[in-house]
């Protein structure tokens, strides 16, 4: 699935913590590849763990991740 990228801010997250698409994948346990998509496309993780996860690897709240301001 082409188009914007569900995780928006995925990407600037993990670049402002200085981990590599590598890094981080190895550390949710998943792909390479699995990284990539979320970065690139559409892909949604299929359960909420993956969203929890990154919310506690980036310490943000999952709006972050969609690059979207957290509520107030």
């Amino acid at each position: 699935m082409k188009g914007e990228p569900y995780f928006k801010g995925l990407r600037a997250l993990r670049i402002a913590k200085g981990l590599s698409q590598q890094q981080l994948a190895e550390l949710l346990g998943m792909s390479l590849r699995q990284v990539h998509r979320y970065e690139a496309e559409r892909t949604r993780p299929r359960t909420e763990d993956v969203t929890q996860r990154l919310c506690e690897i980036f310490d943000c709240h999952w709006l972050e991740l969609m690059g979207l301001p957290r509520a107030a």
